[in-house]
């Protein structure tokens, strides 16, 4: 399974490039993470990702917080967004080589 290629990444040092300096209010196209929430990309907005203040600020507290292992969990009801919020945190974390 590990060595499956099915839902391989794109490349990291991609991921850091787009990732680097994003900023509030950018527009971008999501690099693969290898797997997508539900019905992404689907509907007017295609695959382009809105980066939104919660975004940055989320995480800019999860970067700054070294001494805890398990970080916050996002809660809500449906429709509030936590699949593009946890979808662009799973890209920053990869680009920063997290994981």
């Amino acid at each position: 399974m590990l060595a499956s290629e099915e839902f391989k990444p794109a490349p990291r040092n991609e991921f850091e490039k787009l990732l680097k300096d994003v900023q509030f209010g950018q527009n971008i196209i999501l690099l693969s993470l290898g797997q997508e929430p539900k019905h992404y990309g689907e509907g007017y907005q295609g695959r382009s990702f809105l980066i939104m203040d919660q975004m940055i600020e989320i995480w800019n507290m999860l970067a700054s917080d070294s001494n805890r292992l398990i970080k916050r969990v996002s809660s809500g009801p449906m429709g509030v967004g936590k699949s593009y919020l946890a979808l662009f945190l799973a890209a920053k974390t990869y680009a920063e080589g997290w994981f």
